[in-house]
């Protein structure tokens, strides 16, 4: 898939960080000002995306805010969520929605299995079991951002051709640049801002 890069592209300076993941869920208040506006979704995701012992889903929440977009082939910012409900990340990551409406960008926020509704077992997140919290790890996460964005350019009319971008902070900033090393068919570029770590061990890949 080719994709034409226009030169706000340059403006999105990846920023090298670090950070060690914690099974904890991160605590992020909402923020103060107007309610940011999106609608929400739900993707049947697969549970494991690397091995054939089994065929579970699970509903994998999103939520979309097509208001500045470009259905034209505009850029899709995707937000790769971190350790909790994706709306206290949506109402919190004011970067994206100043700068959708100068590069006319759908802004979409992925929540992370196993945290807010997101939960392959149901209403048992916190079991310690083997066979349950084996499928929590930031391969599996990566697999989930590059399905539904697959899913989201397959079934979108103006969307086949948008280039990704991705955005995070903390671990989700690690996710972003993930993506954009291990799927660079998938993400043409990422935005990674985590100033809680210093950059003293190397980002190293899951």
């Amino acid at each position: 898939m080719l994709f034409s890069f226009a030169p706000w592209v340059m403006l999105l300076v990846p920023l090298v960080t670090s950070h060690i993941f914690h099974t904890s869920v991160e605590r992020v208040t909402a923020a103060n000002s107007t309610k940011k506006q999106y609608t929400t979704h739900w993707y049947n995701q697969t549970l494991d995306h690397f091995t054939f012992t089994t065929q579970k889903q699970f509903r994998q929440k999103y939520l979309v805010n097509d208001t500045f977009w470009d259905s034209s082939g505009g850029p899709i910012f995707f937000y790769t969520g971190n350790e909790g409900d994706i709306e206290a990340f949506t109402e919190n990551s004011g970067f994206m929605w100043d700068i959708a409406p100068e590069f006319g960008a759908m802004l979409v926020f992925a929540e992370h299995r196993y945290y807010g509704e997101s939960l392959p077992f149901g209403a048992d997140p916190m079991s310690k079991d083997p066979l349950k919290v084996g499928y929590l790890s930031s391969s599996q996460a990566l697999a989930d951002y590059v399905d539904l964005i697959s899913f989201l350019r397959k079934t979108i009319a103006g969307a086949s051709q948008s280039p990704v971008i991705t955005f995070g902070g903390s671990y989700g900033g690690m996710l972003a640049g993930w993506m954009r090393t291990k799927y660079p068919h998938i993400v043409q570029v990422r935005k990674v801002e985590d100033k809680s770590c210093t950059a003293v061990s190397p980002c190293r890949e899951p």
